[in-house]
């Protein structure tokens, strides 16, 4: 089978190529009219009446408990709520956490807080994160533990 022949305007002749585009004489590329594509057949896979009697057999649903999703009674017993007192610089960060109506001021500098807290690491750390622009006023064994934690990260930094 020969190839189309297409007239360029130069007065010169060109043929397509395998790939769909013509080319001159010389063997430059002067446009690409056609792009190759290819047509995929999906074919459904259907089992077949052996494989769906087999399936049928075997398949049996199990019993399972539904799950809880509604986490309210298990944050009231987890959540407690603590004092903080914070500079204005990090009230941005802890308004992710709480809302507004939890803020009230304590002066132009800083807010106290009654933040909404778990005592899991998460908490403890993104209390430790805020720096010395966060101070726990209550309660005291959360005060606590956020001394240790400190007292303990000081240590890895002493001087041998």
């Amino acid at each position: 089978m020969r190839t189309p022949v297409q007239q360029t305007g130069a007065g010169e002749r060109s043929r397509r190529s395998a790939n769909g585009a013509y080319r001159a004489s010389g063997g430059k590329q002067l446009r690409r009219f056609f792009y190759r594509s290819t047509v995929l057949r999906i074919v459904p896979c259907v089992p077949s009446r052996q494989q769906q009697n087999a399936l049928q057999e075997t398949y049996r649903p199990r019993d399972f408990e539904k799950p809880v999703l509604d986490f309210a009674p298990i944050l009231e017993t987890l959540q407690t709520d603590i004092k903080l007192r914070i500079h204005r610089s990090v009230l941005d960060r802890v308004l992710e956490f709480c809302t507004y109506d939890r803020v009230t001021p304590d002066g132009e500098e800083y807010y106290l807080v009654n933040y909404p807290f778990i005592e899991r690491d998460y908490y403890y750390d993104m209390l430790l994160s805020l720096g010395d622009k966060c101070e726990c006023l209550s309660p005291a064994h959360v005060r606590e533990e956020l001394k240790r934690r400190i007292q303990s990260m000081t240590a890895v930094y002493q001087d041998s």
